[in-house]
């Protein structure tokens, strides 16, 4: 599992531009999104790397 924290003054901005661009890719060798998680000051997106 890897967790990206996104925080500071663009951090939801670019949690959200995360979460759709892994959101929709299926293949073995790339990234996985597995999860989301938000509160209001700090935003993180929880990927499965397949190890």
């Amino acid at each position: 599992m890897t967790v990206a924290i996104y925080e500071g003054d663009n951090g939801e901005e670019n949690w959200r531009e995360a979460i759709s661009k892994h959101s929709n890719l299926r293949h073995p060798n790339i990234i996985q999104l597995f999860g989301t998680s938000r509160t209001p000051t700090i935003h993180a997106a929880i990927f499965h790397d397949g190890q």
